[in-house]
């Protein structure tokens, strides 16, 4: 279980905002977000201990990626690791490779999932699901809930409630976007089922949210990355981890390019 929340070309300052839950068994060893490298880019996330890879994280010059189990009741044992996939993305940094890279992924390798990857003014969700192509579609402008549902309405209330409470106004400076943001994640109107709302608790198979973040981007791909350990009701605040100043593109020995049609297609 995991939740992502996409906010994208809503505040002026930042045009990407993203919000995160990690849920997890709470035996499941993580690092702390750390910077995976330095050059040519400085690229930061946590780290899964186990599987070795991440499940969100962010690139110098405003580049994101996150990712959420798909739960459809089919979790195969001996798969590929699918944070594998996000540090992979990470370490490309740009849509033309990261499209390239997802339509080379034969889905029976991995456990169900859905990939959130881009930059301000141009974010795409990925779903990636044992039987089915690899699909891919543009975020629009609004908030955006990704859970654990590849389509239907199963973690509904869950997703309401996330695009509900991560509505930021469009001059919201950073203070007021990760109270608002931490407020949300740390939300219990679930009713009966935990797993219906934001901020997960299981004790009873010792499973609930692990970790939160909060990313914000500027339009000139400056960085601000918040995390927190912990269930994030338990959390009056969230510390600013990294903050990473954008870079001059030109400086780079790599082209950068944009998305074109012609790279979504590859992928349909």
């Amino acid at each position: 279980m995991c939740t992502l929340i996409v906010v994208h070309n809503v505040n002026d300052k930042y045009p990407l905002i993203i919000g995160a839950n990690r849920d997890e068994f709470y035996d499941r060893p993580s690092q702390e977000p750390e910077l995976l490298q330095v050059l040519p880019v400085a690229v930061i996330a946590p780290k899964d201990l186990r599987g070795g890879g991440t499940w969100i994280g962010a690139a110098q010059g405003g580049w994101f990626v996150g990712l959420t189990n798909q739960d459809d009741g089919d979790l195969i044992l001996g798969k590929r690791s699918r944070g594998e996939v996000v540090r992979d993305m990470l370490l490309l940094g740009d849509h033309r490779a990261a499209a390239k890279y997802l339509a080379s992924l034969d889905p029976l390798d991995y456990n169900p999932f859905n990939i959130v990857f881009g930059r301000p003014g141009a974010v795409f969700l990925c779903r990636v699901h044992h039987g089915l192509a690899v699909d891919l579609e543009p975020i629009e402008t609004g908030v955006r809930v990704v859970s654990n549902d590849c389509a239907g309405d199963r973690y509904k209330i869950r997703e309401n409630r996330a695009a509900t409470g991560a509505y930021v106004w469009d001059d919201d400076g950073s203070d007021a976007i990760v109270r608002q943001l931490l407020k949300t994640l740390s939300s219990h109107d679930g009713g009966d089922d935990p797993y219906q709302s934001l901020c997960v608790h299981d004790d009873g198979r010792d499973f609930g949210t692990k970790s939160s973040s909060v990313v914000l981007m500027t339009g000139d791909g400056d960085i601000d990355y918040y995390h927190s350990e912990g269930h994030p009701c338990e959390r009056s605040s969230m510390p600013l981890n990294r903050h990473l100043m954008s870079i001059d593109f030109h400086d780079l020995e790599c082209e950068v390019v944009n998305v074109t049609d012609e790279d979504v297609e590859t992928i349909d």
